[in-house]
Protein backbone atom coordinates (compact mmCIF):
# COMPACT_ATOMS: atom_id res chain seq x y z
CA UNK A 1 0.00 0.00 0.00
CA UNK A 2 2.82 2.40 0.90
CA UNK A 3 4.50 1.74 -2.46
CA UNK A 4 1.31 2.70 -4.30
CA UNK A 5 1.03 5.98 -2.38
CA UNK A 6 4.78 6.62 -2.68
CA UNK A 7 4.52 6.40 -6.48
CA UNK A 8 2.54 9.68 -6.47
CA UNK A 9 5.14 11.66 -4.49
CA UNK A 10 8.46 9.88 -5.05
CA UNK A 11 10.15 12.65 -7.07
CA UNK A 12 10.62 16.36 -6.48
CA UNK A 13 8.49 17.25 -9.53
CA UNK A 14 5.59 15.10 -8.36
CA UNK A 15 5.66 16.66 -4.89
CA UNK A 16 5.92 20.15 -6.41
CA UNK A 17 2.92 19.72 -8.72
CA UNK A 18 0.84 17.93 -6.09
CA UNK A 19 1.53 20.69 -3.54
CA UNK A 20 0.41 23.41 -5.94
CA UNK A 21 -2.59 21.36 -7.00
CA UNK A 22 -3.73 21.16 -3.36
CA UNK A 23 -3.01 24.85 -2.82
CA UNK A 24 -5.01 25.83 -5.91
CA UNK A 25 -7.92 23.65 -4.77
CA UNK A 26 -7.93 25.41 -1.38
CA UNK A 27 -7.81 28.79 -3.09
CA UNK A 28 -10.72 27.80 -5.31
CA UNK A 29 -12.76 26.69 -2.31
CA UNK A 30 -12.18 30.11 -0.74
CA UNK A 31 -12.87 32.15 -3.91
CA UNK A 32 -16.06 30.41 -5.14
CA UNK A 33 -18.26 31.70 -2.26
CA UNK A 34 -17.05 35.26 -2.97
CA UNK A 35 -18.09 34.91 -6.62
CA UNK A 36 -21.54 33.71 -5.53
CA UNK A 37 -21.78 36.48 -2.90
CA UNK A 38 -20.84 39.09 -5.51
CA UNK A 39 -23.56 37.75 -7.80
CA UNK A 40 -26.14 37.83 -4.99
CA UNK A 41 -25.19 41.41 -4.03
CA UNK A 42 -25.40 42.47 -7.68
CA UNK A 43 -28.97 41.15 -7.88
CA UNK A 44 -30.23 43.12 -4.85
CA UNK A 45 -33.11 45.39 -5.79
CA UNK A 46 -35.20 46.15 -2.69
CA UNK A 47 -35.27 46.31 1.07
CA UNK A 48 -36.79 42.81 1.24
CA UNK A 49 -34.00 41.34 -0.88
CA UNK A 50 -31.48 42.57 1.72
CA UNK A 51 -33.26 40.57 4.43
CA UNK A 52 -33.47 37.57 2.10
CA UNK A 53 -29.69 37.83 1.72
CA UNK A 54 -29.23 37.48 5.50
CA UNK A 55 -30.92 34.07 5.38
CA UNK A 56 -28.57 32.67 2.71
CA UNK A 57 -26.05 30.05 3.82
CA UNK A 58 -23.44 31.40 1.41
CA UNK A 59 -22.68 34.15 3.91
CA UNK A 60 -21.30 31.58 6.33
CA UNK A 61 -18.64 30.58 3.79
CA UNK A 62 -17.03 34.01 3.40
CA UNK A 63 -14.70 35.40 6.02
CA UNK A 64 -15.86 38.98 5.46
CA UNK A 65 -19.51 38.06 6.05
CA UNK A 66 -18.70 36.19 9.25
CA UNK A 67 -16.77 39.19 10.56
CA UNK A 68 -19.54 41.65 9.62
CA UNK A 69 -22.24 39.54 11.30
CA UNK A 70 -20.11 39.15 14.42
CA UNK A 71 -19.43 42.89 14.55
CA UNK A 72 -23.15 43.65 14.17
CA UNK A 73 -23.86 41.45 17.18
CA UNK A 74 -21.30 43.12 19.43
CA UNK A 75 -22.53 45.09 22.44
CA UNK A 76 -19.25 46.71 23.43
CA UNK A 77 -16.37 47.78 21.25
CA UNK A 78 -12.73 47.42 22.25
CA UNK A 79 -9.53 46.33 20.55
CA UNK A 80 -9.68 42.99 22.36
CA UNK A 81 -13.28 42.40 21.22
CA UNK A 82 -12.28 43.15 17.61
CA UNK A 83 -9.35 40.73 17.83
CA UNK A 84 -11.63 38.01 19.20
CA UNK A 85 -14.11 38.59 16.34
CA UNK A 86 -11.39 38.53 13.66
CA UNK A 87 -9.79 35.37 15.04
CA UNK A 88 -13.07 33.60 15.86
CA UNK A 89 -14.29 34.10 12.28
CA UNK A 90 -11.40 32.12 10.79
CA UNK A 91 -12.32 28.64 9.54
CA UNK A 92 -9.93 25.68 9.02
CA UNK A 93 -9.81 26.09 5.21
CA UNK A 94 -8.44 29.62 5.66
CA UNK A 95 -5.81 28.36 8.11
CA UNK A 96 -4.83 25.56 5.70
CA UNK A 97 -4.56 28.00 2.80
CA UNK A 98 -2.46 30.38 4.89
CA UNK A 99 -0.11 27.54 5.88
CA UNK A 100 0.22 26.41 2.26
CA UNK A 101 1.06 29.97 1.22
CA UNK A 102 3.68 30.25 3.97
CA UNK A 103 5.20 26.90 2.95
CA UNK A 104 5.25 27.78 -0.75
CA UNK A 105 6.19 31.46 -0.30
CA UNK A 106 9.58 31.27 -2.02
CA UNK A 107 8.13 29.69 -5.14
CA UNK A 108 4.93 31.78 -5.09
CA UNK A 109 6.70 35.11 -4.86
CA UNK A 110 8.46 34.45 -8.18
CA UNK A 111 5.19 33.85 -10.03
CA UNK A 112 3.75 36.79 -12.00
CA UNK A 113 0.20 35.60 -11.38
CA UNK A 114 0.60 35.99 -7.62
CA UNK A 115 1.62 39.62 -8.12
CA UNK A 116 -1.40 40.20 -10.37
CA UNK A 117 -3.78 38.60 -7.86
CA UNK A 118 -2.35 40.69 -5.02
CA UNK A 119 -2.77 43.87 -7.10
CA UNK A 120 -6.36 42.86 -7.90
CA UNK A 121 -7.08 42.21 -4.23
CA UNK A 122 -5.63 45.61 -3.25
CA UNK A 123 -7.74 47.36 -5.89
CA UNK A 124 -10.79 45.44 -4.67
CA UNK A 125 -10.10 46.37 -1.05
CA UNK A 126 -9.70 50.08 -1.85
CA UNK A 127 -12.81 50.14 -4.07
CA UNK A 128 -14.90 48.30 -1.46
CA UNK A 129 -13.69 50.64 1.27
CA UNK A 130 -14.69 53.69 -0.81
CA UNK A 131 -18.11 52.16 -1.60
CA UNK A 132 -18.68 51.38 2.08
CA UNK A 133 -17.81 54.98 3.02
CA UNK A 134 -20.25 56.35 0.44
CA UNK A 135 -22.86 53.73 1.37
CA UNK A 136 -22.76 54.71 5.04
CA UNK A 137 -23.42 58.34 4.06
CA UNK A 138 -26.40 57.42 1.84
CA UNK A 139 -29.48 59.54 2.34
CA UNK A 140 -31.94 56.83 1.25
CA UNK A 141 -32.21 53.07 1.26
CA UNK A 142 -32.27 52.90 -2.53
CA UNK A 143 -29.00 54.84 -2.69
CA UNK A 144 -27.46 52.39 -0.17
CA UNK A 145 -28.68 49.48 -2.30
CA UNK A 146 -26.90 51.03 -5.30
CA UNK A 147 -23.62 51.04 -3.34
CA UNK A 148 -24.23 47.46 -2.18
CA UNK A 149 -24.76 46.44 -5.80
CA UNK A 150 -21.51 48.22 -6.79
CA UNK A 151 -19.75 46.26 -4.03
CA UNK A 152 -21.29 43.10 -5.50
CA UNK A 153 -20.14 43.97 -9.02
CA UNK A 154 -16.58 44.66 -7.86
CA UNK A 155 -16.51 41.46 -5.80
CA UNK A 156 -17.95 39.43 -8.67
CA UNK A 157 -15.53 40.76 -11.30
CA UNK A 158 -12.34 40.54 -9.22
CA UNK A 159 -13.09 37.09 -7.79
CA UNK A 160 -14.24 35.77 -11.17
CA UNK A 161 -10.89 36.82 -12.66
CA UNK A 162 -9.08 35.15 -9.77
CA UNK A 163 -11.21 32.00 -10.12
CA UNK A 164 -10.54 31.89 -13.87
CA UNK A 165 -6.79 32.05 -13.18
CA UNK A 166 -7.07 29.37 -10.49
CA UNK A 167 -8.89 27.06 -12.92
CA UNK A 168 -6.36 27.81 -15.68
CA UNK A 169 -3.40 26.97 -13.43
CA UNK A 170 -5.23 23.99 -11.95
CA UNK A 171 -5.58 22.48 -15.43
CA UNK A 172 -1.92 23.28 -16.12
CA UNK A 173 -0.85 21.59 -12.85
CA UNK A 174 -2.93 18.50 -13.65
CA UNK A 175 -1.22 18.19 -17.05
CA UNK A 176 2.24 18.71 -15.55
CA UNK A 177 1.55 16.27 -12.72
CA UNK A 178 0.30 13.72 -15.24
CA UNK A 179 3.57 14.11 -17.17
CA UNK A 180 5.57 13.78 -13.94
CA UNK A 181 3.76 10.51 -13.18
CA UNK A 182 5.30 9.01 -16.32
CA UNK A 183 8.64 8.89 -14.52
CA UNK A 184 9.18 5.96 -12.21
CA UNK A 185 11.64 6.35 -9.40
CA UNK A 186 13.79 3.30 -8.72
CA UNK A 187 15.21 3.11 -5.25
CA UNK A 188 18.87 2.16 -4.93
CA UNK A 189 19.82 -0.25 -2.20
CA UNK A 190 23.20 -0.43 -0.56
CA UNK A 191 24.76 -3.85 -0.79
CA UNK A 192 27.87 -4.88 1.06
CA UNK A 193 30.38 -6.75 -1.05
Amino acid sequence: MIEVIDRFIDTKQKRYHLFFFIMLLCAGVIVIPYVILGLKLTLLHSYDSIYDLFDMKILQYTYISRVVFSLLGMHSYSIMEYMVVFLDSIHPIEVLSFLLIVIGYEVLITKKIVTRVLILECIQFIALFICILFGIQSSSLMQAIVYIRIIGIITLIVNSIILFNILKYLILRIKQYKNALNYVCIEEKDYKI
